[in-house]
C-alpha cells in the first residue's frame, strides 16, 4: 500500500513541477479538483484524507490554497477530510499566535 501512496504523491509533485510558476494557487487547485475527481470516480473518497496529508508533507500542496479548496468540495469529500481540515486549521492558529 505503501508504494501506491508514494505513485499518486510522485505524480502530483511531476505535475506542480512542470506548471511554469511553480506551486502556485492555480495549480494547486487543479490538482485538488483532479483528486477530488478521481475519488468520486473510484470510490476512493475514505482515502482522500491521506492523498491530501501526503502531498501537504511532500510540500506539493499549501494550507491556504486546501483550506479553500475545501469549502466547495463535494460533501462527501468534506466529511472525509474534516479531521485533516480541523488539524490544518488548528496548526494555521497556532503559527498565528506564535508570529
Amino acid at each position: 500500500a505503501r508504494r501506491w501512496w508514494r505513485k499518486i504523491s510522485d505524480h502530483y509533485k511531476a505535475v506542480v513541477s512542470t506548471q511554469s510558476t511553480g506551486k502556485d494557487r492555480d495549480s494547486q487547485m487543479v490538482i485538488l479538483d483532479e483528486i477530488e475527481t478521481w475519488a468520486l470516480e473510484k470510490s476512493r473518497v475514505a482515502d482522500t484524507q491521506k492523498i491530501l496529508h501526503i502531498l501537504y508533507n511532500e510540500d506539493v500542496l499549501e494550507e491556504s490554497n486546501i483550506l479553500e479548496w475545501a469549502d466547495s468540495a463535494d460533501d462527501d469529500i468534506q466529511t472525509s477530510i474534516d479531521k485533516f481540515i480541523v488539524w490544518l486549521k488548528e496548526a494555521e492558529e497556532e503559527s498565528s499566535e506564535s508570529d
